[in-house]
């Protein structure tokens, strides 16, 4: 009886050391893919030719990375003491619906750092902490979604409409920075409950980025 269960437990553990190795060789797969992303990346930056946009490139690169979101890369624009939109894309076809809700153009928008609510009311997000967010190079999750991230241009029911148009899910920020210096942002909008499962890969694009920016 005792050699009958000792028959019958085997296959399971093989089981369990095939599932082991099989996960071992995907992580493995991934490591190589990213490393060669990122070995492509820095190459591109190294002979980014001065004709093409850089800001687009590094919008492309991310959706690349994070397929099914919205994304936006800013540039920091020192003389309007603001963000002009460089990159925006993953809206698809209901772009149109987009631009009829907001009435008007994202990409002709100017973004602040600071400021207050179309409301009246304080942003939850003070100056100086979006301005460390930006600066710390790291993948944020941006506190009160797209409706705070939006709330001092849209009103909250725009914002909420949008938010249920698109399936909008969490959003994440990272700053294109170097040496104390803002150049601009990437803004990611996930969709539904969509996760980034891989911030530390995207982090170290950017930082790429960052360094071809300056």
């Amino acid at each position: 009886m005792k050699d009958k269960e000792k028959t019958k437990k085997k296959p399971i553990e093989q089981d369990s050391d095939i599932t082991d190795y099989k996960k071992t060789e995907g992580s493995e797969r991934e490591y190589i893919s990213e490393m060669k992303f990122l070995a492509d990346t820095a190459m591109d930056f190294v002979e980014f030719p001065p004709e093409k946009d850089i800001f687009q490139y590094i919008g492309e690169k991310v959706q690349e990375i994070i397929s099914n979101a919205i994304v936006y890369v800013n540039e920091f624009d020192k003389d309007k003491d603001g963000f002009i939109v460089r990159y925006l894309k993953g809206f698809g076809k209901d772009i149109k619906k987009t631009l009829a809700t907001i009435g008007k153009d994202p990409a002709n928008m100017i973004f602040k750092i600071t400021g207050s609510e179309l409301s009246g009311d304080k942003a939850k997000i003070s100056y100086e902490e979006g301005k460390t967010i930006l600066l710390s190079s790291k993948l944020t999750r941006w506190p009160g979604g797209f409706t705070e991230l939006s709330s001092r241009y849209l009103p909250k029911n725009v914002s909420l409409i949008l938010e249920k148009l698109f399936s909008l899910g969490e959003v994440y920020m990272i700053g294109l920075s170097r040496k104390g210096e803002i150049l601009g942002e990437v803004v990611i909008l996930l969709r539904g409950q969509n996760e980034i499962k891989y911030p530390d890969f995207i982090e170290t694009f950017i930082k790429q980025a960052a360094i071809a920016l300056q």
